[in-house]
């Protein structure tokens, strides 16, 4: 019998993660067969800018992992993250088809289809994902599951995760090119949430926080569907930089302080208001969106965090204060190793990977893919 194995890579801009899993036959926790970690090249604020050096970066990536896992990876699920990545909302309205008035599945795709048309022109982008987050039957009935139910119109809320075309392409190709097969393309914050995030936290209302290199990426959560995904330009590395800078140190040495920012010592002091003042930069940006979607310290489950910034000490604390909802850093407990948030995006798409088997379902069911190995995620989110 084959094994169920399952690989994901995540390209970011200074790091390149690969997770390599397997399930075994009675549908226990995930093993970890590889997790490897191999510099980046090629990319800036998560986007490819030049495709050559990132497929080289990639190959040798493949090769760690290879090695590690001691299998051929020739299939992958990919993640996409970078600026360019954002959500947009958009409504779609249609008369019921049935004479009868009763909606059926038929009625549900066309009014979603429907949403979709309506999006303002979004030059040069391409959808990721389609996510419907409520329906509405003749303005009256709001609903998450219509099907059944009767009216003369139907009306739908949509949220659509986006990103560049060319970005979404040169990822695509930057592993192609080494002889793997790309299975999906899954927004970097949904593979987070699948490997940090349990049912109850996406249920009463949380954010993913992941705080990377270059950009600082949030997924919110209500209802167990992802209501909103944003990008912003500035990551942990511009807390390095900031204080090589002022403290005329090396980059190396410069990490090493930001990593230790909160343990008391006369050298961390020093730096205090450095790591602080860049990272209240980047909770205005992330308060400041959840403002503008009305959930702003409205998360009863609060922030979890991901990404190589969540291995900054007190972070958490950090944040609780500033956002006023509670914060952890994220861990993927429910494998066999329990496995910090650095690895979130990388194990998560691997898990979605095992998700696919018709047999076994971990609970983030994944939908038909598109022309362009694109999820549309349907299936989760639709009734």
């Amino acid at each position: 019998m084959s094994r169920n194995i399952a690989t994901g890579i995540d390209i970011g801009t200074y790091s390149i993660n690969i997770a390599v899993l397997e399930l075994s036959k009675n549908g226990s926790c995930p093993k970890v067969l590889a997790l490897v970690s191999s510099p980046s090249n090629g990319l800036r604020k998560g986007n490819i800018n030049d495709l050559k050096s990132a497929s080289k970066s990639v190959s040798l990536a493949i090769k760690d992992a290879e090695r590690a896992s001691k299998i051929p990876i020739k299939r992958a699920y990919l993640g996409i993250g970078g600026t360019t990545l954002n959500s947009i909302f958009s409504k779609g309205l249609i008369a019921v088809s049935r004479a009868d008035g009763e909606i059926t599945d038929y009625d549900v795709k066309r009014v979603i289809h429907q949403s979709e048309v309506n999006i303002p022109k979004i030059s040069n982008r391409s959808i990721i994902h389609t996510i419907p987050l409520q329906f509405s039957i003749d303005k009256d009935i709001s609903i998450k599951d219509p099907v059944g139910m009767k009216g003369n119109k139907l009306e739908v809320d949509t949220i659509f995760i986006v990103c560049l075309t060319q970005h979404l392409n040169n990822l695509i190709k930057s592993v192609e090119s080494n002889g793997v097969k790309v299975e999906d393309i899954i927004a970097s914050p949904l593979a987070n949430a699948r490997a940090i995030l349990g049912r109850r936290q996406k249920e009463v209302g949380s954010l993913i926080l992941d705080l990377g290199a270059e950009t600082t990426s949030v997924i919110v959560f209500e209802e167990d569907i992802p209501i909103s995904v944003a990008v912003f330009p500035i990551g942990s590395d511009h807390i390095t930089n900031d204080i090589a800078l002022c403290l005329q140190i090396s980059l190396d040495d410069a990490e090493e302080l930001k990593r230790s920012y909160g343990i008391e010592s006369a050298t961390t002091r020093k730096i205090s208001h450095i790591v602080e003042a860049r990272l209240n930069d980047v909770l205005d940006l992330v308060g400041g969106h959840l403002k503008k979607i009305n959930k702003n310290e409205m998360l009863p489950a609060g922030a979890v965090l991901a990404g190589e910034g969540s291995m900054i000490s007190n972070l958490a604390d950090f944040i609780k204060s500033d956002l006023k909802i509670p914060a952890e850093a994220g861990t993927c407990g429910f494998l066999k190793e329990e496995i910090n948030g650095k690895w979130s995006c990388a194990v998560g798409l691997a898990l979605l990977g095992l998700d696919e088997n018709p047999q076994i379902n971990l609970g983030f069911a994944m939908a038909n893919r598109t022309k362009n190995f694109v999820v549309k995620w349907l299936k989760n989110f639709l009734p």
